[in-house]
């Protein structure tokens, strides 16, 4: 089975999320957390650390991520974690998503968001 990790980064009690591309092969448009699928010999920390370095240029620590949950989303295990952030300082630089937004858990729902990312919102609750 696919492993992947999800990192909910939350700043002043709103939430990090990134806009895909328009190029982007998979949902170009539409909003999500960082994460992504772990790599060889990765554990769901390790994953959620790179994804989130390499998608917004977040640095952090295993001991700063809070783990949320477990859950399964179309055959992947998904590991999901919470990070509280100092800065609200975000650099898109992976390509693969092109805008960020800060947004409360009122307004998220107003944003175009990736299939899945609903699933993760109602396990915040």
């Amino acid at each position: 089975m696919k492993k992947a990790s999800v990192v909910v980064p939350i700043h002043c009690h709103r939430f990090l999320i990134l806009r895909r591309s328009g190029s982007d092969p998979h949902f170009p448009l539409t909003w999500d957390f960082p994460g992504g699928g772990l790599e060889e010999g990765e554990d769901g920390q390790d994953g959620a650390i790179r994804e989130l370095s390499e998608e917004a240029a977040i640095k952090a620590s295993k001991d700063e991520l809070e783990k949320i949950g477990t859950y399964d989303h179309n055959g992947v295990t998904v590991h999901l974690y919470r990070l509280k952030v100092s800065s609200p300082v975000v650099r898109c630089r992976d390509g693969e998503h092109d805008k960020y937004a800060w947004v409360s858990r009122e307004i998220i729902d107003l944003y175009p968001l990736m299939p899945g990312t609903q699933k993760i919102l109602s396990i915040l609750k």
